[in-house]
Parts: C-alpha cells; structure tokens; sequence
C-alpha cells in the first residue's frame, strides 16, 4: 500500500479516537508531539494553482531520447515528489513523456515501477497507449515481468480510456498471450472486460478448456470460461476445489484506481470518465451437490399419482419454503404443471404470478451486487421458458415482465431465452401489440447483424404459429353467444377480448414481418440466413388459411416474390414455388368454405396474386421471363425501365433473354440441367455429348446427330421429377399444378399406369 494511503488510514484512527475520547481527560502533551508525515512536508504549500509549475521545473529536460544516466536521475527526483503526482495527477504532454520513457528505456525494475506509479492522468486517455502495451507482449526485448506491470496498469486506469474499439480488435492476441504464465492473469482480465457475444466461438472454448486442464492454479481462466458461460449456456466450467470461493478479476493496484478517482474529483473531472467502466470482480462458485427436494413438508404425502397432491395447499404454503424450492414446486414438476393446467384455480395461479412477478421483477431490475454475471435471474428465465414450453400458454404476469425487459433489452442478454418467451405472447390489439413488442425489436433490427435478424424472423414464425394453432372458430362461436366479455377457454392462462379483431391484429403481424424481411434482404444482400428466415415464415402464412382453419389469406409484396425467385441459388427459386403452390390451393379452398369463414379479398388481390403464377410460370417453362412488358402490368411489378435495362444488358452480353429464366437456363437451375442431362447420355451410352445448355433447338440438333433422342416438353418433365426427388419440390408442385401440357402429361401417365394394372 502507498504511503498515501497508509497516511489517510492512520487519519482516520486519528480522528475516530479524538471522536471517542473524553475531551476532559485527553492528553495534551500527546498533539505538541505530533509531527508531520514526510508526504505532508513534500503536500505543504502545493494547490491546483502552482502545482503545474512545480511539475515543469522538475521534468525540465525529460525526454525519451536523454541518454539512460540522465533518465535515472529523473527517476531519483520523480520519487521525492510521488506524493503531488498522486494527489494532482499529470496532463496530457507530461503524461505522454513519462509513458514514453517508461515504454524505451531498459530500467531497473523497481525504477520501473516509480514510472508506472505516476502513470496518473487528469482526463480521459487514449487507447492507443494500451494497443502498444498489448504489442509488447511475447517480445523477446521485453520483460515478461514489466510487461504484466504494464498491463496492470492498463486494468487499473480501464475507467479513464476514452473509447476500446481498438482493444477489441487485439481480442485474439490477448487469447493466445493466455500460454505464456507471466501476462495470463492480467490477459484474462482484459478480456473479461471486452468479451462479447460474438468472442464466445467452439475453438476458444475447446482451448479455454484445455488450459484450464494443464494448468494448476487456473483461477483466471476459469473466471473467463463463466464469462463465456453468460453468453452460451451450453459452455460447462470446470470445477477446481482449491479454488473455491476465490475472488477473480480484483483490481490489480486498487490504490492507482482510488487516487485516480481523487484525482477527478480534485479537477471537477468527473464528467470525462468513459461511459464504458469496467466489470465488477466475482467469486468463484461452489459446486455443490443439488439438494433433493422434499414436497413431503409441502404437501404431507408422497408424490404417487397425479390426484395425490392438492396444488392449492402448496400454492397456499409456498412463502414458506426456500428459493431453490419455490422454483421447482411450480417452475420445475412436470406433475404440479399438470395439475395446474387441469384445475386451472384462480386464486392458486394469483398467487404463484405475484410470487413469480415479484422475484422476477426484482432481478432484473435491482439485481444482485454479488452475481455480477446475473446468473440467478438466466436461471430464472430458463425456468419460466421450460414451463411455458410445457404449458404452451404464458402467465400473464411473464408478459407483463417481458414488456418491461424489452424496453431496454439490448438484443443479446438471455437472448434465447427472451426470444422463446416472444413466442408464447397472447395474441392482443395489433397497435397495443406494436408499441409492446413489435416497435422495440424493430428497432434493434435495423441495428443487428443478419443472424440476429434471422432469428427474430423465424421468431415471428413460432409466434404467429402458436397464435394459428387457436380455436378461432370456438372463440368467434362464443363471442356469439354474447355470456360474457371475456374468453377463458381459448387460452390456458389469461383471456382473450371479444372486443379486438384478433384476424386483423394476424393481418397487420404479417404484414409488418413481410416489410421487415424485404428490409432484411435488401440490406444484407439476400443472405442465405435471411432468405431461410422469410421463406420458413411464408411458408407457414401460405399454410394456416387450410391447415388452421384461419379465413384471411395473406400473400407476400412482390419484392420478397422477386427477389427470391432471381436468386442466384437454387434453395429460394423452388421453395418460393411451393409458397405460390400453397397460396393457390389456399384460394382454391377459400371457395369452398362457408360465407362467413372465408376470406373477403377482392378481385383485385386475386389478379395480383394470378401474376405472380403467371410471371413464374412464364420464366420457367414457357421461356418468356422479362422478355415483353404487358400493358396490364409487368413480371413481378417490376417497372418498365428495370425490364429495358435488364434487356439491355443481356443483349450487350449476347444473351437470350427469352430463356435466362428458365429451368434449363437460369443461374440457379443450370447446372442442375447440365448433370441431368449427363445422367440421360451415361444411361443411353450417347457417343455425343451435350455443351450447351438444353433447348428446343439443341435437343432436335443432338437427335439428329445420334445424340440423346427425347422431346423437349419430355427432357423437361423428367428434369422436374429429378429435381422432386432431390428435395426441390416446389417447382416441381407449382408446374404441375398450372401448366396445361404437363397436366396432360400426368394423366396420361395415371392412365397408362391404370390400364397396364388392370
């Protein structure tokens, strides 16, 4: 400890005792002997008005380059005057010099470390003097010693770097510093204070592990792994008894970081601290056994059969078990949830929700000042996700607290967890759901990368997946009926309004998720990620007008239509076909449903959604594409200027622009043309073989000279069957379904095989 420290402890005895004292009885000879302290004697006379001054007179002259005697007998200067260093701290040109010196100049180490001790500043500093103590590491002209000092340094002034967007792109040399012993401690606390999500990758973990193995005294790495515990709960952290309960990632000079905060308040600097501070230290867990729980306290007999325990007797005495307990009462039997469900008692399910709503509440708002990695509270929201998993309905008291969270939620905090609970939200009033839910992720999309969008939109797909799979036809019979305002039935836990057009609330939804994923595409470049996302969830939305006996029916934009069926890969052109397949048999069966239980589209949306056949039909088998622009609208909505410029340049590259869109012709089906077409030769043993791609033309041409001998509508039909039969389905679905001659085709092929049965 500095004698500055010592001073103000000894201070503070001082006082306390004259505090306690009797006045009366105190002994006067004792204040006339008391002397100065050598710190007071440097202190006398010094104030922020002339201790620059003093400064400049003393570091006259001090530069990196004065030859090493010269620097040495600085060093001795600079040790007499320590204490007004610590107490006034240094600006930025001096502060600059001393590290400059400290950095070059091969000291003793103990001169060294008098360097390190006025390394003190008054404002915020760079990040770059923390890049160049990184560089040092593993240099062979370094000392590994002087460089963990170093280092030290840089964990104990943290609070006082402007901005660590650099020290985040050293992440990976301060991972491998972690082999060499001498910087590992101070390595993994600067990485404690940067990890973030996207650190936490397999390959770090499997290495974390393995050093946490060979290495004996591992408190560090194991107080790293639980950081990257936060992130992935999958990660396991090994155990070491002799660690137990150790303290990890303390400041390594907690006097620096005191006199560093003095320093501020002394200058009014308070203001200029980074917003970024640093993570608190933590303890290492114990790991111990899991406690059987006794429900016998709670109940009074033994769990045997279902009706053998009264849920209201232990929501009624729930208040007086344990933590641990209370969870796994309610949160954790599979047979306590049964009955739950089944009783569904309404003074119980009060009960539970406020003690439910209290604890939550109080963790994620207030916390825990000793679970620093909010541990208590990931456990709890795991809990409440394996029960609403369970239960496949959601207290209304987790809604209330998931609302609240998402207010400030920043996207990646329990992030699995917030996600799946998103899933299980009552349908409600679609503006009351938007300013709730809908706006807040928004938000957060605009900013996220494309995993983080995918997953918001499949997301959106579980959730509007658990609101198809409703009774919507028992909820609109009741609110016939007119008993009362409320439906109790329909939900498992929570009512549904009679109130709220919940059909448009489901309208608006999808809606508002086909603008986000034409957003999406357009500013990730049609990631794969995403294109996966937006066809997962129109693939459902083509699905729930039958399968879920739902009457709207939702058809995408055009963009989403487009966008998908031009890509260069093969995945998104078949399964937007098998949308549009779903979508036709959808409208097909919409004229088979009763007057009121069908959908009320106008002629209009029926028209637009007949042009998306059309426009798909007509590149891929009648090879047309973008080739002519109709006076009643173009392919895909696309404007007559898009179609000129896409002609223009087909025309520039000597292209057909007939056939670019085409099953054998386009970017993302040709190859696929190419290897059946070769699959074709192999089994016929053609002496000629194909190097173009497939057309009317060309297969009359390889006819002729002895090539493969088929028809153009036949090549086509089988290409389409080959393709089924590897997975691509929706092309294969959508052309039959539409085009008269492959119709024609299959009949003729049932009816062939009936006769040949018979």
């Amino acid at each position: 400890m500095s004698s500055a420290s010592v001073y103000s402890e000894d201070m503070e005895d001082v006082h306390s005792n004259h505090a306690s004292m009797n006045m009366e009885h105190e002994d006067e000879e004792q204040d006339d002997d008391f002397q100065k302290t050598a710190e007071e004697t440097v202190l006398e006379g010094i104030d922020t008005t002339n201790v620059d001054e003093l400064l400049q007179r003393i570091f006259f002259g001090f530069t990196p380059d004065k030859p090493k005697t010269f620097i040495k007998r600085k060093v001795q200067e600079m040790k007499k005057i320590l204490p007004v260093i610590k107490k006034f701290g240094l600006l930025p040109p001096l502060f600059n010099t001393i590290f400059e010196v400290a950095m070059q100049h091969k000291l003793t180490h103990g001169e060294q470390l008098v360097l390190l001790q006025c390394l003190l500043p008054r404002k915020n500093i760079s990040e770059d003097y923390v890049v160049r103590i990184i560089a040092c590491i593993n240099r062979k002209d370094k000392n590994p010693r002087y460089t963990a000092d170093l280092l030290n340094w840089a964990i104990s002034v943290y609070d006082a770097i402007s901005t660590k967007d650099k020290i985040r792109k050293l992440y990976n040399v301060l991972f491998y510093s972690l082999y060499h012993e001498s910087t590992r401690a101070a390595a993994c606390h600067l990485l404690y204070f940067i990890t973030k999500r996207e650190h936490v990758v397999p390959h770090r973990i499997r290495r974390l592990n393995e050093l946490i193995e060979s290495e004996r005294d591992n408190a560090e790495l194991i107080g790293l792994m639980l950081v990257y515990q936060t992130y992935d709960f999958t990660v396991i952290v090994p155990h070491n008894v002799r660690l137990v309960n150790a303290f990890v990632f303390e400041t390594p000079y907690p006097e620096m970081k005191h006199q560093l905060t003095n320093i501020r308040a002394l200058w009014q600097n308070n203001a200029d601290f980074s917003l970024d501070l640093r993570k608190a230290e933590f303890q290492l867990p114990t790991k111990t056994k899991a406690k059987r729980l006794k429900f016998t306290d709670v109940s009074g007999e033994p769990l045997r059969e279902l009706d053998a325990i009264d849920i209201t007797r232990i929501a009624n005495n729930v208040e007086n078990l344990d933590l641990a307990e209370q969870l796994s009462v309610v949160l954790q039997n599979r047979k306590l949830q049964h009955l739950l469900l089944c009783k569904r008692d309404s003074v119980v399910i009060e009960r539970l929700s406020y003690w439910i709503v209290q604890k939550i509440m109080d963790l994620s708002r207030w916390g825990n000042e000793e679970d620093v990695m909010k541990s208590e509270l990931h456990d709890m929201l795991k809990s409440l996700v394996r029960f609403t998993r369970f239960t496949k309905s959601q207290l209304p008291v987790i809604e209330y607290f998931l609302f609240e969270y998402l207010k400030t939620w920043n996207g990646f905090e329990f992030e699995d967890e917030i996600f799946e609970l998103i899933t299980y939200t009552k349908p409600a009033d679609y503006k009351d759901f938007y300013k709730s839910v809908l706006m807040r992720l928004y938000r957060l999309f605009l900013v996220s990368d494309v995993h983080w969008k995918a997953k918001l939109i499949l997301c959106y797909t579980s959730l509007l997946q658990n609101w198809a799979l409703l009774d919507w036809n028992r909820h609109t019979q009741l609110s016939k009926k007119g008993d009362t305002d409320v439906d109790d039935i329909t939900t498992a836990f929570g009512v549904l309004s009679f109130d709220v057009h919940y059909f448009s609330t489901i309208q608006k939804l999808i809606e508002h998720i086909d603008r986000m994923i034409v957003m999406g595409l357009l500013a990730e470049d049609d990631h794969p990620l995403l294109q996966h996302a937006g066809l997962t969830f129109f693939e459902l939305v083509s699905t729930i007008s039958v399968q879920d006996d739902i009457p709207d029916i939702i058809i995408p934009a055009a963009t989403f239509v487009h966008r998908n069926f031009y890509s260069s890969s093969a995945m998104p052109v078949s399964r937007v076909c098998g949308i549009l397949y779903q979508y036709k048999l959808a409208f097909e069966e919409n004229d088979n449903k009763t007057e009121d239980w069908m959908s009320k589209h106008t002629p209009a949306y029926l028209n637009h959604f007949n042009t998306y056949l059309t426009d798909v039909c007509n590149s891929l088998w009648r090879n047309l594409g973008l080739s002519k622009m109709e006076s009643e609208g173009n392919a895909f909505s696309l404007s007559k200027q898009n179609i000129l410029d896409f002609q223009k340049i087909c025309q520039d590259r000597d292209m057909e622009v007939n056939k670019l869109l085409s099953i054998t012709h386009s970017a993302s089906l040709a190859a696929f043309s190419k290897r059946f077409m070769t699959l074709l030769e192999k089994e016929e043993e053609s002496s000629i073989t194909h190097d173009q791609p497939i057309s009317s033309a060309y297969l009359r041409q390889l006819e002729e000279n002895e090539g493969v001998s088929i028809s153009y509508l036949n090549y086509r039909a089988e290409y389409l069957n080959y393709m089924n039969r590897l997975g691509f389905t929706g092309m294969h679905d959508l052309l039959y379904a539409c085009m008269t001659s492959l119709i024609h085709l299959k009949e003729k092929d049932a009816s062939m095989i009936s006769e040949s049965s018979t």
